[in-house]
């Protein structure tokens, strides 16, 4: 659930706040047995979003802004590495990260029949905050 607050009859913003996960695992690809499984921890995420949505001139006129922040632990990343000459793919935890961004989008429909027109921007850098990754032991 977002909540969201109306100015006016145009006019919303938002805020919305989120923990996800992506359950750990195994990697039973690079082991003959189970003495040689290695392990994934979970990867963690919490998402903050702020935003406005608005309509103008009798819905012809949508523009729509948010600001979003991603802040994550142990992402889960694939990792190539040889296994017995093999080249093998290995899920692994990497760094933590953090990724924030905007977007921006402006939608307008002419009183006329013309076609909708319709422009978007995003902009998202990401920088990884550590990175402590540890490959799997080659078997």
């Amino acid at each position: 659930m977002t909540p969201e607050y109306r100015i006016n009859d145009n006019l919303r913003v938002f805020f919305r706040y989120a923990h996800g996960f992506r359950s750990g695992g195994f990697n039973t690809g690079l082991s003959s047995n189970l003495a040689q499984l290695t392990t994934v921890d979970p990867e963690q995420l919490d998402a903050y979003e702020l935003g406005l949505k608005s309509e103008w001139f009798d819905h012809r006129l949508t523009v729509n802004a948010n600001l979003f922040y991603y802040d994550y632990q142990d992402i889960q990343v694939n990792l190539l590495t040889v296994n017995s000459g093999v080249l093998t793919t290995a899920l692994t935890n990497g760094a933590k990260g953090k990724v924030k961004g905007a977007e921006l989008e402006i939608e307008a429909s002419p009183p006329t029949t013309c076609t909708c027109a319709r422009r978007c921007r995003s902009w998202t850098p990401s920088t990884p905050t550590s990175r402590t990754s540890t490959p799997p032991p080659a078997r």
